[in-house]
């Protein structure tokens, strides 16, 4: 949606997927993705590499 604001954990999430930077994410993260959890730097980027950016 235009104009529509995106919160700032979610712009980095998304700006970290475009540059493909698995090593971007925190030791904090949470990820949920139809039902499967990832958490943490490492479950994160594991995900981000495999299921994401492949």
């Amino acid at each position: 949606m235009p104009g529509a604001e995106v919160p700032a954990a979610i712009r980095a999430f998304i700006d970290a997927t475009n540059r493909a930077d698995s090593d971007a994410f925190t030791d904090d993260a949470h990820l949920s993705d139809y039902g499967r959890e990832f958490h943490g730097h490492d479950g994160v980027r594991d995900w981000n590499r495999t299921d994401n950016i492949g």
